[in-house]
């Protein structure tokens, strides 16, 4: 599903690189045969997007974008920084779970084939990202005393990537 805003303005490069990530995870085959398309949360403007990921829909990934503030790259452009904040649900108590999940949506964006990775790159770019190179800042991990207690895992990570915005264009 695509995003569907309210509001008929130019997309930001915010909004399109935080897409280009959404629509890389989204399509990744690993990702694919683990989380179920009902069990992502993107913010596309749809009611289930406030809802949690139920226990019995999960696995299940919440991306969050949060851009940051910017300074001058040029005469006409700046460079920020998009926080993409990752909440995974994980069901059962093996910690080993949620980490996996997080190494899947990493190597969903960096994947092993040179070419397929250049090709992300190249695609984040266009949607308006510095180099298309993704930091993960934290990894996911659940740090609540009573992490798996209720037999599922709530654990939070961040990536991000440098935005630049043209103010010519």
């Amino acid at each position: 599903m695509s995003a569907n805003p309210l509001l008929r303005l130019p997309t930001s490069p915010y909004a399109s690189v935080f897409r280009a990530i959404v629509q890389t995870l989204q399509a990744d085959a690993t990702l694919r045969g683990a989380v179920q398309p009902t069990s992502w949360r993107v913010w596309e403007g749809t009611h289930a997007d406030k809802q949690p990921v139920a226990i019995t829909a999960a696995p299940g990934v919440r991306l969050t974008p949060d851009p940051g503030g910017e300074q001058w790259w040029s005469p006409d452009s700046a460079v920020g920084v998009l926080t993409v904040h990752v909440e995974l649900y994980v069901r059962g108590t093996c910690v080993d779970d949620v980490s996996n999940l997080w190494w899947a949506i990493v190597r969903a964006l960096y994947p092993m084939s040179q070419p397929a990775k250049l090709a992300i790159q190249a695609k984040l770019v266009a949607a308006g990202a510095e180099t298309g190179l993704i930091t993960f800042s934290k990894g996911a991990a659940d740090l609540a005393a009573d992490a798996g207690a209720a037999g599922a895992f709530f654990a939070s990570g961040r990536m991000q990537v440098r935005v630049l915005s043209n103010y010519n264009a």
